[in-house]
């Protein structure tokens, strides 16, 4: 699982825990990784770095990604990424990627948002 530390890729973890998964998250500081469970394993590696997580693909039924960033700045983490994270699957012979992103989704500053969990509209950080 690459990009086990967002919002997105967090509930993937837990989902798949909760299914009786056993999950390998890929993650570049494990330590601000709070998630445990006995059938989570922690790695610390950097998806545009594949040798960090290439041994790891090995034997794995597939590889899921929720790659994302915290800004709005033009990037390649997520093609770049992509491309390693398949790499290192080619070389392990894993043949299943499952790949999620809200990064296509433009919001406009003016757009209400509303945060559920908190029960209050979010600001944007324009506003603040």
């Amino acid at each position: 699982m690459f990009g086990a530390t967002g919002g997105t890729g967090r509930q993937v973890v837990i989902q798949a825990l909760e299914e009786g998964h056993e999950v390998t998250a890929v993650v570049r500081r494990p330590e601000t990784f709070d998630l445990r469970h006995d059938k989570l394993e922690v790695l610390k590696g950097d998806v545009l770095l594949p040798a960090t997580f290439r041994q790891a693909m090995r034997g794995k039924d597939a590889a899921l990604s929720a790659l994302g960033v915290s800004h709005r700045n033009p990037t390649t983490v997520y093609s770049t990424g992509t491309v390693k994270i398949m790499e290192a699957m080619q070389a392990a012979g894993v043949r299943r990627l499952v790949c999620l992103s809200s990064a296509g989704l433009e919001v406009p500053v003016a757009t209400p948002l509303y945060d559920a969990a908190a029960g209050h509209p979010l600001r944007h950080t324009a506003d603040i």
